[in-house]
């Protein structure tokens, strides 16, 4: 699995072993790079308020 990273304006990835923890850093890390990164959260957000009523 490769985490996702900037620097100095260049991206660059870190090889990592597939456990859970590094599967969530590596969403984490491709969410920053996305320019509505906040979207997924807005969108989970919405789904549960609509399942709530």
């Amino acid at each position: 699995m490769s985490l996702p990273r900037r620097v100095g304006g260049d991206l660059y990835g870190s090889f990592l072993p597939g456990t859970q923890q590094n599967l969530e850093r590596a969403l984490d890390g491709l969410l920053e790079l996305l320019p509505a990164g906040a979207w997924l959260d807005h969108t989970s957000d919405h789904a549960q308020a609509s399942s709530r009523g």
